[in-house]
């Protein structure tokens, strides 16, 4: 699988060419209790970022073509999320994994108040991905695992 993770910085300031409608609404979740202290690494320097909830779905962006567009909501108390990372898992309709770590810092994924935005390129827009999707503050402090399906 030859995916991409798109640099959001230039593309978001140029908007995007939605052509098929917004298709968000994939499924998502963390298949546990929502304690964050059994599922994410709590480090001596604070609190982990919470994964609140995850919306991902498939866009035509006029730069890159068809991408996977995932939106995270998430909670973060010790407001230090800017600078840690996005651990992704991106299980592709052949079964294929690809795994990528994305930088929180303005381009590979944006920050817009709690609203975490990073885009996939170089997707087959019929097929169907799972990802895995968890969140490291600057701290290292990391979230649970989420889950969240794109149907294209």
């Amino acid at each position: 699988m030859d995916m991409r993770i798109a640099l959001l910085f230039g593309l978001l300031a140029l908007g995007c060419n939605n052509v098929e409608g917004n298709q968000f609404g994939g499924g998502a979740g963390n298949g546990g209790s929502g304690d964050i202290t059994t599922g994410g690494l709590t480090t001596d320097e604070g609190s982990p970022p919470e994964i609140v909830n995850i919306s991902a779905g498939v866009d035509n962006w006029t730069t890159l073509g068809w991408v996977i567009v995932t939106i995270v909501t998430f909670s973060d108390p010790d407001d230090d999320l800017q600078g840690g990372r996005v651990y992704l898992t991106v299980t592709d309709y052949t079964g294929e994994i690809d795994e990528f770590e994305l930088t929180i810092n303005g381009q590979d994924a944006v920050i817009d108040g709690e609203e975490l935005t990073f885009a996939i390129s170089d997707i087959e827009y019929t097929e169907r991905y799972d990802l895995v999707v968890q969140l490291e503050d600057a701290a290292g402090n990391t979230s649970e695992e989420w889950e969240a399906v794109v149907n294209g």
